[in-house]
């Protein structure tokens, strides 16, 4: 199950829906976000007859309120998070890199939207400057590198995306990006 809030008026009026990921069926809908939410959708489903045991993982954003609400409400639950939640994290962790870096590197200056645009997207000029950027001895070009190579992970199957996060995730540890201008040899990284 998938579970997500859109705004549906001015003024931070919100609904919450709950939606099956398989069938891409609505399974309940209501308003306000957040813990709330998640006590009035397990109500739903024992006031239909359904045992709550049945709901095995769940995909939310990383809401805090969400989270507490899964755990208190369903905590048989795996969370997982969702893709564009993620990425957003690692584009704002790789920009800190990038602007970190750009005090020491001009370069950088002004390059912010040739690292987040498609490659297919940017002119001949701007994949150039990416290309020198991007193969230089950079901080910023190592975090660009494990931003695509995380990108990856959504399109591989199932079997394999265990041992490739782990293998990620070992990678960016030991990349050494920080976000404090040194080299990361001392520091904890990012």
């Amino acid at each position: 199950m998938a579970v997500d809030e859109t705004s549906y008026r001015r003024g931070h009026r919100y609904i919450t829906l709950f939606v099956d990921v398989d069938t891409k069926m609505i399974l309940f809908a209501t308003e306000g976000k957040g813990m709330d939410t998640l006590v009035c959708f397990k109500v739903f489903l024992v006031g239909k007859g359904r045992d709550t045991a049945q709901v095995e993982e769940v995909c939310c954003d990383m809401s805090p309120a969400y989270i507490r609400g899964i755990q208190d409400y369903f905590p048989q639950v795996q969370i997982s998070f969702d893709k564009f939640h993620i990425m957003k994290l690692i584009n704002e962790a790789f920009d800190d890199v990038r602007i970190t870096e750009q005090k020491q590197h001009p370069a950088l200056n002004k390059s912010k939207y040739i690292w987040l645009k498609n490659g297919n997207k940017l002119n001949e000029e701007q994949k150039n400057t990416l290309e020198r950027l991007r193969d230089g001895n950079l901080q910023t070009g190592r975090a660009y590198r494990l931003k695509l190579a995380l990108q990856e992970f959504w399109h591989l199957r199932h079997i394999f995306a265990d041992m490739y996060l782990q293998e990620w995730i070992g990678w960016a540890t030991r990349s050494q990006i920080t976000t404090d201008g040194t080299s990361g040899q001392d520091n904890e990284t990012t």
